[in-house]
């Protein structure tokens, strides 16, 4: 039994597969990094026009101070309706308002 040598042909069909891994490698971990800053980009976009198209968080407060006229203004059933009825509306705008608040708080701040 002899020596037959050393074989380039194997060595290098191995060489290009470690080199086509390493290439796959690289380009999962591109994509996975495109992808999560795809899903941040939109993430910081919806949660930015949330909070613009958030402007229910005032409405509270305007109820408050139509009910003081409309206690100051009116009487019998209609006032009880009406106060009844912003009185729903306000407590509404709360839980949407804290719903929303819960929404862009349970997503991370960062990358």
């Amino acid at each position: 039994m002899g020596y037959d040598g050393y074989s380039n042909v194997g060595d290098l069909e191995l060489n290009d597969f470690w080199k086509e891994q390493m290439r796959k490698g690289a380009q999962k971990e591109e994509l996975e990094m495109q992808i999560k800053n795809d899903i941040y980009d939109a993430y910081r976009l919806f949660a930015t026009y949330l909070e613009h198209s958030h402007a229910t968080s005032t409405i509270p407060e305007v109820h408050t101070e139509i009910l003081n006229r409309i206690n100051n203004e009116f009487d019998g059933k209609a006032k009880m309706a009406l106060i009844e009825r912003f009185t729903d509306n306000t407590l509404k705008m709360k839980q949407i308002n804290n719903e929303i608040d819960l929404f862009l708080n349970s997503f991370p701040t960062g990358k």
